[in-house]
């Protein structure tokens, strides 16, 4: 298939995760979905549903993500 880009799918995971973060800081969870964060990410919706299967495994990420933050500074206090 001529024209079509490898998936990034880390650089993918990277910027959904970054725009996801900054729209549930701005206006909450209940505000976030895949057409906003596949426009913010330059990508199709189905792109971002490859990468993580469901908009909940984003969530449980993003999560994650957070725990590891949290636990890092706990550890360097």
């Amino acid at each position: 298939m001529a024209g079509r880009k490898p998936l990034d799918r880390d650089r993918i995971s990277a910027d959904a995760l970054k725009l996801a973060e900054g729209i549930i800081a701005e206006r909450g969870l209940g505000a976030l979905n895949a057409r906003e964060l596949a426009t913010g990410a330059g990508i199709a919706v189905g792109t971002l549903y490859n990468v993580y299967g469901s908009l909940d495994r984003l969530v449980q990420m993003l999560n994650a993500r957070t725990l590891d933050r949290l636990c890092d500074r706990l550890e360097a206090a």
